[in-house]
């Protein structure tokens, strides 16, 4: 299983930032996770439209970061 790592930066301040983590939604192929980025990024140009994606990463839930 997969887990998902965003960092989200302001638009206007890119030391202005943010990590999500996304641990309910585990998926099992990077395809999946990759897919589950861009609703990611969808979300934050919704509720936060000063914000953008600055980072992703996918990876595996047994690794420690």
């Amino acid at each position: 299983m997969l887990k998902v790592f965003v960092l989200v930066c302001s638009i206007t301040n890119p030391i202005d930032c943010f990590a999500l983590t996304d641990t309910t939604n585990l998926v099992k192929t990077n395809e999946d996770c990759y897919a589950r980025i861009a609703e990611i990024a969808i979300a934050i140009r919704q509720f936060y439209p000063e914000y953008t994606i600055s980072k992703f990463k996918c990876v595996n839930k047994g690794l420690k970061l």
